[in-house]
């Protein structure tokens, strides 16, 4: 990458969290010739379900850029990528690189689920579990973090690793805000962003409303309002054609996509 370009950072628990709240304004960066966008998502979104649906997920993030940069719709390929330790999947599509962490979903309470030994970062974050470990396919990727202080060393590498590539003195990292997310991922997630960039000039944030936003009035329309929901569809098609689940395209869901709502 040109160190003269931009680097904006989008950083979710879940695969479709920027497509539904942080959007259309990741459709604008993405857009933007001189910026490379970040993404990096810390849990597989599974559900506690079969593992179809967490790799559908992660296909169907990839098809919301493809979609947004006038590509194919096609399966992509990774690359392991090193990261204070632990070998991460990494996709490069464009002017974005997408960084899978793969780490099991919490549920809405931060309890996890059965199929996943109830691990989940709300878990790790107050420390009545000791490590977390990848819901990963291919062995190479297979990983544990033995701590809260690992997972945020970890994030907080990418993020050095992504900004040090660029002339800017200050790169924006986009998250829901922990302050008012009712789901323990979304919550969870933004604390650990906040907790990597503790102490450091080089970052700030831009925060986003999550499941609130349809008591909102609606505020995303014309282009905008059709790119965002391209985004959404293309991520939940893929979704659906991995796993076979519909749930994705119903009323509550697309009822975010007219909506984008900034805390800060």
């Amino acid at each position: 990458m040109d160190a003269a370009r931009r680097a904006v950072f989008y950083i979710g628990a879940h695969q479709d969290d920027w497509q539904l709240f942080m959007s259309p304004q990741a459709y604008t960066d993405l857009s933007a010739p001189d910026t490379t966008i970040i993404f990096i998502y810390l849990t597989a979104g599974d559900a506690g379900e079969d593992p179809r649906w967490r790799r559908g997920r992660s296909a169907g993030a990839l098809s919301s850029i493809q979609f947004a940069k006038q590509q194919r719709i096609e399966p992509c390929t990774p690359q392991l990528v090193d990261m204070n330790g632990h070998p991460l999947q990494c996709y490069f599509i464009a002017n974005s690189h997408s960084y899978f962490l793969d780490l099991p979903d919490g549920n809405m309470d931060g309890a996890g689920f059965e199929s996943t030994s109830h691990q989940s970062i709300d878990r790790l974050h107050e420390g009545s579990i000791s490590f977390i470990t990848a819901l990963v396919d291919d062995s190479a990727y297979a990983t544990q973090y033995d701590s809260w202080i690992d997972l945020v060393a970890t994030l907080r590498a990418i993020l050095d690793q992504e900004s040090n590539r660029t002339m800017q003195s200050e790169c924006l990292i986009h998250i829901l805000d922990p302050r008012v997310s009712r789901h323990s991922d979304h919550r969870v997630t933004g604390m650990a962003v906040i907790d990597a960039i503790a102490n450091s000039s080089c970052y700030s944030l831009a925060m986003y409303e999550e499941y609130i936003i349809p008591q909102l009035e609606p505020n995303v329309s014309g282009a905008d309002l059709i790119i965002k929901a391209g985004l959404y569809l293309f991520y939940a098609q893929t979704a659906f054609e991995y796993s076979g689940k519909i749930e994705q395209f119903d009323e509550w869901h697309l009822s975010f996509v007219p909506r984008q709502y900034r805390t800060q």
